[in-house]
């Protein structure tokens, strides 16, 4: 993709199908010495990755409407890479898929390296995140080397709920959360930097060599789920 933005008018869906393989994936990238922003107001929809074996790399996605997330990782086997996140109208980066189908369907083995997300925020300032995998996702999802910050609800939201059951073990590894639960504007919302669970649910989320400040509920917390592992 070029340098520059690129003022987007609908959802950019990727489907299934439209898939790479392990020895060759699928790139998407900004050309070099440049940066691809897809700028989603107005559009009425996001960036929706449900194929496999992607590499997505430098760059960005904003300004998805209200209750509308940057973007969604359903498929398996991706790589996001140097992506940021921001102004979106929901969390910026999500790994999920839908609770209509089984875990077995469920994204699966994704990894979100070196991204960051940042202000986002939903209407009903409660449910936008800088990061989540929750509520229908699978096995093996990765997030190394990222960063959240000002994100209305929380830096990352690993929920799982009774009525879908609990989703697949999650890695955070080498990531910051710090200034989530206030938008760079002010409004304010939950604010845990690390959320690792939800329904008293015992998922063993891995949480190591990382670091949480300044926001304004939790630094960490488990929200109910028994089996969190922290390390460092």
């Amino acid at each position: 993709l070029k340098d520059g933005v690129y003022q987007m008018a609908s959802r950019l869906k990727i489907p299934r199908g439209i898939n790479g393989t392990s020895g060759q994936r699928i790139v998407m990238a900004s050309e070099a010495g440049g940066r691809a922003i897809l700028d989603f107001a107005g559009a009425g929809g996001n960036f929706e990755l449900w194929g496999d074996y992607w590499h997505v790399y430098g760059i960005d996605v904003r300004n998805t409407d209200g209750n509308i997330k940057g973007m969604q990782i359903a498929g398996h086997n991706n790589i996001i890479e140097l992506v940021n996140t921001y102004n979106n109208g929901d969390t910026g980066i999500q790994v999920s898929g839908t609770s209509a189908e089984t875990i077995e369907k469920w994204p699966s083995n994704n990894l979100i390296l070196n991204c960051t997300s940042y202000n986002n925020v939903d209407p009903g300032f409660n449910n936008a995140d800088g990061f989540a995998a929750k509520l229908s996702t699978g096995e093996g999802n990765i997030f190394r080397g990222c960063i959240a910050y000002n994100n209305l609800d929380d830096g990352w939201d690993l929920f799982s709920k009774v009525e879908s059951g609990p989703i697949g073990i999650v890695t955070i590894e080498n990531s910051v959360a710090f200034n989530n639960g206030i938008s760079l504007d002010g409004h304010t919302g939950d604010g845990n930097g690390f959320k690792l669970g939800g329904d008293g649910i015992a998922v063993k989320h891995v949480l190591e060599n990382s670091i949480s400040f300044k926001n304004t509920t939790n630094g960490i917390t488990s929200n109910s789920d028994p089996a969190v592992i922290l390390r460092n």
